[in-house]
């Protein structure tokens, strides 16, 4: 028995040590994802003159909520390493962090699902020269934002009725009922990966399409194939660094496997990917600037890709024909 204690109490100090330090790099990654996308924010209103950028400010919003979530909740675990408490879990909604992680990875979710859509409306309707309305984007924002906000009011009336006490450190899967906390981060999963789903679909299009269309039908196609490539690698980072964290915390709230038992083990690439849109867009902008651009041929036949047309696919989703139109002039 000596033994098997002395292994036991190895795993267990072991595990300690490993949730503190990780919980050391949630409050990091948080705090720097929190302060990179609230620059990024501001960089996106008052330099950017584009109308369009709704989605990706909310995107950005989200990533900086939930990266206050991370560092703040994280600040408040290492504090009450051994002085914490029992709680009623309706309680816990008298921390900020929880709604910081509630609506931050609603926004992600859903801005992310929404972008999607509006490529394939915005692909679909080149086909026939047309553009997306103004109208139909609006919806699709005020829609993501009341739904937000009905995923908070869930959130708090199915953790009103419990009355198990749970750790003040108040982790969220333990905050609300496990039915909700279920169908929650399922619904975050369907939408993570449809998003991928859908920019397959939409590259599939703009293949499928460019050989069957007249001239110009091609001209306007090859732009949104410009905006799909780059849109492309940023959304597959996105969905799968951020989507399989959430994945394997679902996995183990339902089969509750040991290798799960520390719940940082998962968050902690999720918190890091929070700040890879900001800084990817930080990138170009700063390649830019400094005029590192690297064009091919001047031929018309030939597409040519610079650091104007990228910023385009950053900022302008809507208005990216008249960008590549005004380039040249820049």
């Amino acid at each position: 028995m000596i033994p098997n204690e002395t292994y036991q109490n190895d795993t267990s100090e072991f595990k300690n040590s490993l949730q503190i330090d990780l919980q050391y790099c949630l409050a990091i990654f948080g705090t720097l994802a929190s302060v990179i996308n609230f620059i990024f924010l501001c960089f996106l209103k008052k330099t950017i003159s584009i109308k369009n950028k709704k989605f990706v400010f909310a995107y950005s919003f989200g990533c900086m909520l939930t990266g206050t979530g991370f560092a703040v909740a994280n600040a408040d675990r290492i504090r009450l390493a051994n002085k914490s408490e029992e709680i009623l879990p309706i309680y816990c909604f008298l921390k900020i962090y929880t709604y910081c992680f509630i609506v931050g990875e609603s926004l992600i979710s859903i801005q992310c699902f929404v972008m999607a859509v509006e490529r394939f409306m915005a692909v679909k309707m080149a086909i026939n020269l047309k553009k997306v309305p103004e109208r139909i984007k609006n919806a699709l924002l005020w829609g993501s934002i009341i739904l937000c906000i009905f995923d908070l009011c869930s959130a708090i009336a199915s953790s009103a009725p419990l009355t198990d006490k749970v750790n003040s450190t108040c982790y969220y899967r333990v905050s609300v009922s496990k039915t909700y906390f279920l169908l929650r981060y399922s619904i975050c999963i369907i939408l993570g990966y449809s998003s991928f789903a859908l920019y397959v679909v939409v590259a599939v299009i703009l293949r499928v399409n460019r050989s069957s269309v007249n001239s110009i039908r091609i001209s306007q196609l090859r732009r949104e194939a410009s905006v799909m490539r780059h849109l492309f690698i940023i959304v597959f980072i996105i969905v799968f660094v951020q989507n399989l964290p959430i994945t394997l915390n679902l996995l183990a709230v339902i089969f509750q496997p040991s290798l799960f038992i520390i719940p940082e083990i998962i968050w902690t690439p999720y918190a890091f990917a929070l700040m890879i849109y900001a800084l990817y867009c930080f990138g170009v902008h700063f390649c830019r600037r400094n005029n590192l651009v690297f064009t091919s041929s001047n031929n018309v036949n030939t597409q040519v890709i610079n650091m104007q047309d990228l910023d385009g696919i950053l900022f302008n989703f809507d208005e990216v024909h008249h960008k590549m139109e005004t380039i040249s002039h820049d």
